[in-house]
């Protein structure tokens, strides 16, 4: 199956609401398999996704708005989202909210929280959310 094949087969399922085709449909957008590359699209199918509950629509959605890739870069909607993964227990999305809540980026500076979702992540394995927490006072 060529790369358009398979994209016109993604939007077909996206269209009726499939996460997964929705997720697929935004990745060929951000790589360019299928159609031409397109970051402002790849995000619309992300979020698209996300709405449908995908983890992995959610992540990329995130990290799209935290660095401005297809948008204008947003850390407060970045910051949404990564609560939204956090809720499912996704360890990265803790480390970022970790890191979000200490800096006061996209979200406001609060050190318990910093500390509550760097504690998350550093106990499903995120090495450098531990270094975080070192490095905090407590």
């Amino acid at each position: 199956m060529t790369d358009e094949e398979l994209f016109n087969q993604y939007l077909e399922a996206a269209k009726e609401d499939d996460a997964l085709s929705q997720f697929n449909l935004g990745n060929c957008f951000a790589k360019g398999k299928g159609c031409a590359q397109d970051d402002s699209m790849a995000l619309y199918w992300y979020e698209r996704s996300a709405e449908q509950g995908s983890l992995y629509g959610i992540l990329y959605a995130a990290e799209y708005y935290e660095n401005g890739r297809g948008c204008t870069k947003s850390l407060a909607k970045a910051a949404d989202y990564y609560l939204k993964a956090a809720e499912s227990g996704n360890a990265n999305a803790c480390y970022k909210l970790g890191i979000m809540y200490k800096n006061g980026l996209g979200l406001p500076k609060d050190r318990r929280k910093a500390k509550e979702y760097l504690k998350k992540a550093s106990s499903k394995g995120i090495v450098k959310a531990a270094a975080e927490l070192k490095g905090m006072w407590f």
